[in-house]
């Protein structure tokens, strides 16, 4: 459906799409995001995919005229109400930095088994809140949460925050997201009363920063037992070679995945990671 963002509002009254069950927007700019969305209702709408993306509009030289405006809270404001709480597929592909609060508006969306929130910045996100999050999304299947960009400031959320998210989502199989992975006490909450999830084989971590590899690996093995590997880096690492401040943490992880049964890690990710390049042509990125 094309959108004239020069075309003046039709008044107050909103124009309902009801028989709609996917929505993809895509637009070059984060307020004319927030323009077309103004004004419109999906009230039957189950998976929504939203993109920023300045690249796909090169070629129409009207749009380089459109500022690349920031993300503000009543862009997502507007969503909630544009949107029903029926939505179960949730993909923000915003390349700029999200907060909490920018979380906020969304947590009514109780139904979401796919959330795609790669640009979310977790230094910005503590345990608490993440537990919010988890507590307001149990059905939630996949979670990926900041893991789109080699953030040198490092995370808030730690193992805690981990075990909240799998204590409260038990049917998660899916998981990208960047955290600080540190020895816990396994005998107190919400560690200790979390029930394994056997879903998940493998998840990414992104850059997460890591101390004693051996006890986050014991720690991982006993929320997730089924687990086989961790993947570092992961896509980030394509065409991008890991920084020299990063480096100690893929020897960490590195460890943490020989002692899942990983054999010559280092060999193995570099194959794995040559061959995803080749095939998908993807580039990474590092955010301030």
């Amino acid at each position: 459906m094309a959108y004239d963002i020069d075309e003046p509002q039709r008044g107050s009254i909103p124009t309902n799409f009801s028989q709609l069950d996917e929505v993809h927007i895509t637009t070059p700019s984060h307020s004319i995001l927030n323009h077309c969305l103004k004004n419109v209702r999906y009230p039957s709408c189950r998976s929504l995919k939203m993109t920023v993306d300045p690249d796909d509009f090169d070629a129409d030289p009207e749009v380089s005229l459109f500022p690349y405006g920031l993300l503000e809270i009543a862009d997502v404001i507007s969503l909630s109400e544009c949107f029903s709480p029926v939505l179960k597929e949730l993909v923000f592909e915003l390349e700029f930095a999200l907060g909490f609060d920018v979380v906020v508006p969304l947590l009514s969306f109780s139904r979401l088994t796919n959330l795609r929130l790669d640009w979310i910045c977790t230094s910005a996100i503590d345990d608490a809140s993440l537990k919010t999050i988890a507590q307001s999304w149990p059905q939630l299947e996949t979670f990926w949460f900041g893991g789109a960009v080699l953030w040198v400031v490092p995370p808030s959320l730690t193992f805690i925050g981990f075990a909240h998210l799998i204590y409260h989502c038990r049917r998660l199989c899916n998981i990208q997201m960047s955290f600080r992975a540190c020895p816990v006490d396994i005998n107190s909450e919400p560690f200790s009363k979390t029930i394994p999830n056997e879903n998940i084989t493998s998840f990414s971590v992104a850059v997460s920063p890591i101390v004693d590899p051996i006890s986050v690996a014991c720690q991982l093995r006993r929320l997730l037992p089924k687990l086989t590997e961790v993947y570092f880096l992961d896509w980030l690492a394509y065409k991008l070679h890991v920084p020299p401040s990063f480096e100690h943490y893929e020897d960490g992880w590195s460890t943490v995945n020989e002692f899942l049964g990983v054999r010559h890690y280092y060999k193995w990710r570099r194959n794995r990671l040559k061959i995803a390049a080749h095939a998908l042509g993807l580039t990474g990125r590092i955010a301030q």
